[in-house]
This record gives C-alpha cells, sequence and structure tokens, in this order.
C-alpha cells in the first residue's frame, strides 16, 4: 500500500469518527443562536424511525452527510491569496421551516464551524452537515480587501458546491474628520459609506463585494471605516445628522482618501410619543412586534429585543390618544380597549400565542400529498392593506407529507395561495381567504388540479401557419370577460392589480414552423386564448375551455410591416450613453437591452392604442446595433412613430421617454413599407451652466425639463435630466435643441417645493452654450385659523401657481403656522379634507421679512369628516 494511500485512509476515518463524535454531542443550544450540525439525534449506527403526522422519516440516507463548500481566494490580478478567513455562517431559513423540523427530528444546535484559512495556492474548503431548514452564508475578508460574501437558501447533505476564484481587490481605506458648520468635531456618529447602486455579482457564481462599510467619530470628530472599500461612488450618512457637505456621492480611488464630512445635528424630536414593552404570558420580551394606530397610517417600527417600542405621533394621527394595537408573528394580536394618550411612558402589553396551523397540499385527482410547493400568506389587515406572513415559504421548498405546519400563527384574516413545483404538472391555486381564531387550531387542505394541454394553432386569414410568433392563454381573476387589451402578467403578480384590469397568465408559448403550439392550464376556468404579436395583428379568440380537447384555431391578420434606420448613429447612441456628449460615443456599443426602442401609437375613440402592445410580457422593438429597425405585424391604420429611451438620474435609476419621430404614417395590410429617419435635430449639444440661487452660487442638484412640443396624444413629450454643479457652481452636460426649464429644490424644511427658474433656448448646432441661470425665490409666512379663531395644528397647505404648478408646504406647528416658498409674485392657496377641496384666495409671496397672512377656514371645513 502506497504511502498516499494510507494517508487517505487515515483523514476519512478521522472524517467518520469527527462526524460520529459531533453527532452524538448533546450541547443544548437556543434556537436563537443557531449551530453546525443537527446534534440532538441518536448516536446509533442505523437512523432512528421518527412516526408523525406526515408518515415515517423518507429522507435519504446518505453514507457522508456532510455537505462541502469550497474555493479559491486570489487577487484582482488572479494571483493566490494565502491566510485569508473564510468564514460560514447558518441561520434558519423561516421560523416555521425550523420548528416543523425540529418536531420531527428533534432539537437543532447549531454553532458556525471555525473560519476555513486558505493555503498557498488560495484555496479553502468548508464541510458540515447541513440542518435542511437552514441558510448559509461564507464571507472572506483580507486585510486592505474588500469584503467578499455569498449566500445559499439551503445546502443539500452531500453536495459539493465549488464558489471557483473569490476576488478580493484591494480596497480603498477611508479616513476622515467629522465637524459641525462652525467646524466642531463631533463625536460618537456613525459614518457610513453606501454605493450608489449594487455591487456586481462575480462571474459564475452568487457572490457579491460589500457595497457599505461604517465608522465611529472619536472624541475629536475624527473617524476611519471599519474596512476597505472598492473605488467607485458612494454616498454618505451621518446617524443623527443632516450631511451638508459632501451632498453628493464621493468618489473612492485607491488607495486611501481622506473626507471632510459638514452635517448639522438633527434637533431633537418634541413631537409626543407613546412608550411601551411587549412580552408573552410568562413575561419574555417580544421582539418585532409591530404597533399599529387605529384608523391612521402607521410607520413601520418594531420593537427591539428587550421588547421595547417608541411610536411618536406623526401629522395625521389623533392629537390626544390612539387606539393601539400590537401584532406579533406568532402571537395573537392586541388592541387597546380605551384610547392611549400621548406622553404615555409605561404601556405594557401582555400577548397569548397563536393557534396552530396546518396546511395539507394534495392532488385534487387522488388526494395524494403533494411534497414540493411554496406558500403564499398574507396577512389582511383591517384596512384591507396584506402584509407578507413569512415570505420566505413563497418559492417552492420540499415539505414531506404535503403539510406545513406553523405551531403558532396570528389570529387573523389571511390570504392562502400554493404554488406546486412548475415541474409538477400542477395548477398554482387560487387565492382563498383563511380566518384564524383565538385559541382554535386550524387544519386546511388545498387540492391542486393537474394541467390539461390544448393544442392552438395559429393562421394567417388564407389558411397559412403562422410561425414565430406569440401565443398567450389568460383567464380573468374572478371570472369576468376578458378583452383583448387586457393586461396579463404571473399570477402573483396578478393577484396584486385590479382584478378587471389584471388578468391571470397561466401560459405562453411561440409557434412552431407549422404555426402550432400547446398551451396548459386547469380544465375547470374560462380562457382566452390571445396572439398579442409582434408578428401579427393582435387577435384573441374567447371564451375557450379546456374540457374540449379539439384544437384551436386562431385566425390573425399579418398586418404592415415598417422599416427603416434612423440617421446619424450619433442620435441613436446620445439616449442610451448616460449623458455623454455623441463625441464620445462614435464607437459605443449599446447592449439591445440598453438601445432606444421604437413604439406606434394612435388615438382610437378617445383611448391611445400602441403597437406593440405593452398588455402582457415584454414586447420590445430596439433598434439594431446599426440604428435599422423591422416592425411587422402592424395593423392598418395612421399612427405616429415614437422613440422611446432611457435617461439616468442615479446610478441605479433612469427615467423613460418617448418622443414622436414621424408623424401620420399611414400602413395598408400586406404593405412593407421603408423610410429613413433623418434626426439630425435631436442631436444634442454641449451647454456650460453657470448657477446662482439668490445671488448666491448654488451647488445642490438641479432638474432640467426639455419641452419637445405635444404628441399625438395631446400631452407634452418632454425630458427630464437631473444634474450637480461642481465647487465652481458649474454644470457642463448635453440637451437635445428646444427650450428648457431648469428646477432646484428648496428641501425639506420648505416642503420640498421644487422652484422653477428661467427658460432658456437650445438652438441646433455643434459650438457650445454658455448660460447663467439666477434662481429667485419668496416666501410669505402664514397662520391658519379655524372659523372660532382657534390655530390648526398639522394642516398641510398647497399653493398653485398658473394651470399646473403647485407648491407644498410644511404642515402647521401648533400655532398654526407655516411658510409658503416659491417665485416671487402672487400664488392661490389651499387646503383639503378628505375628498373636499377649499381654495382660501390669493397671497404675495415677496422677498425680505414681511407680516404673517392669516387664512381663517371656512365653517364647513371642521363640518367634514378627516
Amino acid at each position: 500500500m502506497s504511502r498516499n494511500s494510507v494517508m487517505i485512509g487515515i483523514v476519512l476515518a478521522t472524517a467518520v469518527l469527527g462526524t460520529f463524535l459531533v453527532m452524538s454531542r448533546e450541547t443544548p443550544i437556543p434556537p436563537a443562536q443557531p449551530s453546525s450540525s443537527p446534534v440532538e439525534q441518536p448516536a446509533k449506527a442505523e437512523p432512528t424511525r421518527r412516526e408523525s403526522t406526515t408518515g415515517e422519516d423518507r429522507s435519504p440516507l446518505i453514507a457522508d452527510p456532510r455537505a462541502i463548500l469550497r474555493g479559491r481566494c486570489v487577487d484582482e490580478n488572479g494571483s493566490p491569496l494565502a491566510s485569508v478567513p473564510v468564514s460560514l455562517q447558518g441561520w434558519p431559513s423561516t421560523s416555521a421551516a425550523l420548528e416543523q423540523y425540529q418536531r420531527e427530528h428533534g432539537r437543532i444546535a447549531w454553532q458556525d464551524p471555525a473560519d476555513a484559512i486558505s493555503d498557498a495556492d488560495g484555496r479553502f474548503e468548508h464541510r458540515l452537515v447541513p440542518p435542511p431548514p437552514f441558510r448559509f452564508r461564507v464571507t472572506a475578508k483580507a486585510l486592505g480587501r474588500a469584503r467578499v460574501y455569498g449566500r445559499w437558501s439551503s445546502l443539500a447533505p452531500g453536495s459539493v458546491t465549488d464558489m471557483g476564484d473569490l476576488v478580493l481587490a484591494r480596497g480603498v481605506e477611508v479616513r476622515g474628520v467629522l465637524v459641525d458648520p462652525d467646524g466642531t468635531g463631533l463625536a460618537d456618529r456613525d459614518v457610513t459609506l453606501t454605493a450608489q447602486g449594487p455591487m456586481p455579482k462575480q462571474a459564475g457564481v452568487e457572490l457579491r463585494r460589500i457595497d457599505s462599510a461604517v465608522g465611529r467619530s472619536d472624541g475629536f470628530g475624527r473617524f476611519a471605516l471599519r474596512e476597505p472599500l472598492l473605488p467607485g461612488a458612494y454616498r454618505v450618512t451621518v446617524s443623527g445628522c443632516t450631511v451638508e457637505d459632501p451632498r453628493e456621492p464621493v468618489t473612492l480611488a485607491l488607495p486611501s482618501i481622506e473626507l471632510r464630512i459638514v452635517a448639522r445635528v438633527k434637533p431633537p424630536d418634541d413631537r409626543p410619543l407613546i412608550r411601551g414593552v411587549v412580552a408573552d404570558l410568562r413575561g419574555a420580551p417580544i421582539a418585532m412586534a409591530r404597533p399599529e394606530v387605529d384608523r391612521a397610517p402607521t410607520p413601520y417600527l418594531y420593537t427591539d429585543r428587550g421588547g421595547r417600542f417608541e411610536l411618536r405621533r406623526q401629522d395625521d394621527m389623533p392629537r390626544d390618544a390612539v387606539v393601539l394595537g400590537i401584532f406579533a408573528r406568532g402571537f395573537d394580536p392586541w388592541r387597546s380597549k380605551e384610547p392611549v394618550p400621548w406622553g404615555t411612558e409605561d404601556l405594557r402589553v401582555v400577548l397569548e400565542e397563536g393557534p396552530s396551523l396546518l396546511v395539507r397540499v394534495v392532488r385534487a385527482r387522488d388526494r395524494a400529498p403533494v411534497e414540493r410547493f411554496g406558500l403564499e400568506i398574507e396577512r389582511v389587515r383591517e384596512d384591507g392593506q396584506r402584509d407578507p406572513y413569512e415570505p420566505a415559504l413563497a418559492s417552492p421548498d420540499n415539505h414531506p407529507g404535503g403539510t406545513l405546519e406553523f405551531p403558532r400563527i396570528s389570529s387573523s384574516r389571511y390570504r392562502l395561495a400554493v404554488t406546486p413545483d412548475p415541474e409538477s404538472g400542477l395548477v398554482p391555486s387560487a387565492p382563498r381567504e383563511l380566518v384564524v381564531e383565538p385559541r382554535v387550531a386550524q387544519d386546511v387542505e388545498v387540492g391542486l388540479a393537474a394541467f390539461t394541454e390544448r393544442s392552438v394553432e395559429v393562421v394567417s386569414v388564407r389558411g397559412d401557419p403562422v410561425a414565430g410568433v406569440p401565443v398567450e392563454l389568460i383567464e380573468h381573476q374572478t371570472g369576468g370577460v376578458i378583452s383583448i387589451d387586457m393586461h396579463a402578467r404571473e399570477p402573483r403578480t396578478a393577484r396584486i392589480n385590479a382584478s378587471d384590469r389584471v388578468a391571470i397568465l397561466r401560459d405562453a408559448r411561440t409557434t412552431d414552423h407549422a404555426g402550432r403550439a400547446t398551451l396548459r392550464g386547469p380544465d375547470d376556468a374560462v380562457y382566452g386564448v390571445r396572439a398579442p404579436g409582434p408578428g401579427n395583428v393582435p387577435a384573441l379568440l374567447y371564451p375557450v375551455r379546456f374540457d374540449d380537447r379539439a384544437p384551436l384555431r386562431v385566425v390573425v391578420e399579418l398586418g404592415a410591416t415598417l422599416r427603416g434606420r434612423i440617421e446619424p448613429r450619433e442620435v441613436f447612441l446620445a439616449p442610451c450613453s448616460r449623458g455623454r456628449g455623441a463625441a464620445e460615443n462614435s464607437s459605443y456599443d449599446p447592449a439591445p437591452s440598453q438601445r432606444p426602442e421604437l413604439v406606434l401609437i394612435r388615438m382610437v375613440a378617445g383611448r391611445t392604442e400602441r403597437y406593440p402592445p405593452d398588455t402582457s410580457i415584454a414586447q420590445r422593438f430596439p433598434l439594431a446595433a446599426d440604428g435599422s429597425f423591422v416592425l411587422r405585424g402592424i395593423s392598418p391604420g395612421t399612427w405616429d412613430l415614437k422613440l422611446g429611451y432611457q435617461v439616468q438620474v442615479e446610478r441605479n435609476a433612469s427615467i423613460s421617454h418617448t418622443r414622436t419621430a414621424a408623424r401620420q404614417l399611414t400602413l395598408a395590410e400586406g404593405e412593407d413599407k421603408e423610410l429613413v429617419l433623418d434626426l439630425r435635430g435631436w442631436l444634442p449639444r454641449t451647454v456650460v451652466l453657470a448657477i446662482a440661487a439668490d445671488g448666491v452660487p448654488h451647488r445642490g442638484r438641479v432638474m432640467l425639463e426639455g419641452d419637445f412640443g405635444l404628441g399625438s396624444d395631446g400631452r407634452p413629450e418632454s425630458e427630464q435630466r437631473y444634474v450637480t454643479p461642481d465647487d465652481g457652481a458649474r454644470v457642463v452636460t448635453q440637451l437635445m435643441p428646444g427650450t428648457s426649464t431648469p428646477y432646484m429644490s428648496l428641501g425639506p424644511s420648505k416642503g420640498h417645493t421644487f422652484l422653477p427658474g428661467p427658460s432658456f433656448v437650445v438652438g441646433e448646432g455643434t459650438a457650445p452654450i454658455d448660460l447663467r441661470l439666477e434662481f429667485r425665490s419668496a416666501q410669505r409666512a402664514i397662520r391658519v385659523v379655524d372659523a372660532k379663531g382657534s390655530p390648526v395644528a398639522g394642516l398641510v397647505v398647497q399653493a398653485s401657481v398658473g394651470a399646473q404648478f403647485w407648491l407644498a408646504c410644511p404642515p402647521t406647528d401648533e400655532q398654526g403656522r407655516t411658510t409658503v416658498s416659491g417665485p416671487p409674485g402672487s400664488v392661490r392657496l389651499h387646503v383639503a379634507r378628505g375628498s373636499e377641496t377649499f381654495e382660501l384666495g390669493s397671497v404675495d409671496l415677496l422677498s425680505g421679512t414681511v407680516d404673517p397672512f392669516e387664512l381663517r377656514l371656512p365653517r364647513e371645513w371642521g363640518e367634514l369628516r378627516k
């Protein structure tokens, strides 16, 4: 026997013995502190069978139940990194899954294993016995490098997961000083830098790089982030403060950066509050319980680990006292018998455990258990809003015996829907209402019907097969009539929309060379079969049932074809180049998903019709890389051709725009028309803006709205771009020819009012344009009183300028005071209560200090319900 064989034998024997010892240990640890292996199992050579409501344990016997997670740590150049600690953490996927597993298999006592250390080749490996109801996280962290992490929703016993190369790139060390506007250091504040948009995934593996880091300021305001970040743009936030400089994202570059952050401490919140603690019958605190104010929107807040909460009064809550409810998952809801006064400091709420709920999922045909499914369960609140109860259960997972039990569930009204595995051949269940009463256990059975198939043939009016076109099976949510222009979405998305506008998309296929497709759906529903295009004029066959197996035939018109190209190519590139100049983009080749797309628009009987329709799965006509296009299946008639594109406003956000490229295109059935769109007048021009506000250089973000006239539907066609001046209050940007109007925000202290500036015209040409923009603001203090002369607090007053432009004001304070801010001139003031709006007259906004203007509300206002 070779030396290598002996060593392998020793290693395997040691591993088996180690596993045996781990599985024999008894170290009970509370579930809140999870651990590495299912340890409270009998230490026997043969597995123990357990009796349960779901039948015998049918878990497969695996010779070595340990899962393996392995990978290699490398730097940005692909060179191996040695001595890198790679940690592994595990935690329960859901409380329901954990409780059900422990009831059937015994308590799980999990301890995160020791870090694996990469060797000279950068390789590392974790071996563990994964509890089925656990999720896992792997983190690699090296000195001076950006942390990398990844998550797995589950790991199968005996599985091997190779993560490949984990690239730990060198990071930027961030240090600095935090001061107030007077230059005094701010101590004991958390400084956080967060990336503008998610960090990219590493190719081939579900791993992400760190996208934020935190540092704590010392007594002099000095701070250093606790770990390095990748180069890029990051937004700065400071706990308990408003950051005044830098207001825009900072750019980090290797190897390090020193920041000076100016922040203003937020004034203490003097709104009255209610403090309390939530506990169970044994006196143990309940974390993550949610206070809810009756008949008033409540901000999302939860009790801490000690069960404590602090609820502050909001503007639209009752002024003196509130009827308060407490909701905690697994406990019966609590509701105060009497209103709780603001200022209460010692409210103690005791919750009783809720009853159990057992969900059984079976095949409707023979009641055989369905063991792989997802459960969408939502709590229906008294106001009709729905809150997900256990979101992690929505995706299909294994449930032995076809059962999923909640040992404790809050008594409330729920909405249930079961989604089987897509490969099961079973139909997702329709949502059903369930009322859980206190102390009453529930046993619910959900039967899933099998899909029935029906063949569909799409042919032209001449009887020729139409190949390569989409065909859909759609069902009305409430059994109503389906129309050709209804939106259709997959079941979960459809259910969160209005049932009269959004149908359920049961199946979608593409016809083969013979024009045929096979659609699947339950045989107990009434459907519409729709061929939405492109490739044909949209057509609908309705009503359709699946209890008849005869092939269906959908007859479609082939419509017209429109082909052509856009010239010059720079026009096509400019919208998707994210603000860069056309000259910079001569070789820029955006991906198809980033290219502008074409859409045809027309008005029919007072409503807008578009092609391709936006009623179902995404239908797009993106331009080709050379700016050419081909649109097939257009309904005959007269259309306007529009170009749709995106303008980026943040690193991870953009605004969609459409602009008319050609008007009054008349197309006939069977016509093949070609045209060249000369859009030279769209070529963007460099504009240099010097921006000031009330005579002071302005460095805050500004919105530029370009006006391109009216579209065929009578609506304005415009484009919004957001620009940020540099330190010299200058902006260099690219704008399309036309009239542009700038807007600047006056900030939250003035109701987030957007102040318009002077409009300017950008003409066609190539030479840069230099402009100076001067914003002028004015304001007026007002005091609002009711018909008896008493001040009205918490009232939102709105001001209108012209027909469409509205200004928002901060809510009135305890003395009924607020300030209207906007452009100099006269504005009309309005207040609303319920569905009623009252106009209170006009007031002049002026520069400088002016005596407050008193507004007296009409008597009718006080008689209306809030």
